[in-house]
């Protein structure tokens, strides 16, 4: 890969939980308490409201990612927690990535610092992954993603097949897994007072 396009990569990533933690104080993200995350009606009014208010995380419900949850695709990577693994089955992305919210912030235990941070360095190691795994196709076809474009139009340019059903898995896990860490990273500073810091800038010389 490219040393121009992991650039790319690392800011897009860097972008997803910077975003929310910079304009914080600004904004209208909504708020959310412990006890909040108990209940899933509650689970659901802040996702809910947090994918309104945050445009950022509206572009999980880009028409391209609705499309390819109504096809049948589904996150691979990054589900501990799989929503319908309980035998119920979603019709529309918003239900399912609630599903999927609660039951996550619901298996960090204990709810504290150190475990909800773990539970997010892995997040951000799953959605890596998944960004890279996607860029790999985007660069050899030299598909156009940026800006306005018409979803199925660059699909189409990947031969049909392996390559092009990797491609698409990948587009949803990802955006599945981009918006909850950046959700994820707004909660944990709600619930402790403190941005979440990804690993590679935790690490670095102060």
């Amino acid at each position: 890969m490219s040393t121009t396009l992991l650039i790319i990569l690392g800011a897009a990533l860097l972008l997803v939980v910077s975003v929310p933690l910079i304009a914080a104080r600004r904004s209208n993200l909504p708020t959310v308490a412990k006890d909040d995350l108990s209940d899933e009606e509650r689970v659901a009014v802040f996702v809910s409201a947090f994918l309104e208010r945050d445009s950022r995380a509206r572009q999980l419900l880009n028409s391209s990612n609705t499309f390819l949850f109504a096809e049948g695709y589904r996150p691979v990577l990054g589900v501990p927690n799989d929503p319908e693994a309980s035998g119920d089955t979603f019709i529309d992305l918003p239900s399912y990535f609630i599903r999927k919210v609660y039951l996550d912030v619901n298996s960090i235990q204990p709810l504290a610092p150190a475990s909800f941070q773990s539970f997010l360095d892995q997040l951000h190691a799953w959605g890596y992954h998944t960004l890279t795994g996607g860029a790999r196709i985007i660069e050899k076809y030299d598909l156009h993603i940026e800006g306005r474009f018409h979803f199925p139009t660059e699909v189409a340019k990947v031969p049909p097949g392996e390559e092009q059903e990797q491609l698409l898995l990948c587009w949803l896990n990802d955006a599945v897994l981009a918006t909850e860490f950046r959700m994820l990273a707004w909660i944990f500073r709600q619930l402790f007072g403190t941005p979440y810091v990804i690993p590679e800038r935790r690490h670095e010389p102060s």
